[in-house]
């Protein structure tokens, strides 16, 4: 598996194995979380852009330095905008938390650094019952890999 994936996987066992978080985690969603199958309130995780550091795309003739972002998509859902609202910044603290938590490593010892990348302005949805919203919170992840082989 890909370091970038390994990132992925284990910032969602990070968010999930927090107390209080009281939301499904999920890995690689962004459509279809259903209300009616207890999916929201909900983290999704997802990754962007995985940039090396090196300009030729490489440090030097061992590994690669790389920073993976991540988007961690916070659902949540009730019957005001500011019950939604109280939801999301409730999620985004537990996230924020479990991200920057010392060591900031993902409990992986190639990963060198996680930094915070701002949070999106909340959206909202009415079309359906109860009112949903979401707002996306981002983080980059510095990593180290062989330079022929990723895993």
């Amino acid at each position: 598996m890909h370091r970038a994936e390994q990132i992925l996987q284990a910032t969602a066992a990070l968010v999930a194995a927090q107390s209080g978080l009281d939301a499904a985690v999920f890995t690689h969603r962004t459509l279809s979380l259903s209300a009616d199958d207890q999916e929201i309130p909900a983290v999704c995780v997802n990754d962007g852009d995985d940039d090396p550091l090196g300009e030729q795309g490489y440090n030097n003739l061992s590994f690669i330095d790389s920073v993976v972002q991540l988007k961690l998509t916070l659902y949540a859902q009730g019957s005001s905008q500011a019950e939604v609202a109280a939801e999301l910044d409730r999620l985004r603290v537990v996230v924020h938390k479990a991200m920057l938590q010392s060591p900031r490593d993902l409990g992986l010892s190639f990963v060198m650094a996680i930094g915070y990348g701002g949070a999106a302005e909340a959206e909202y949805s009415t079309e359906g019952s109860p009112l949903a919203g979401s707002r996306e919170c981002a983080f980059s992840v510095m990593y180290r890999m062989n330079l022929t082989d990723p895993e």
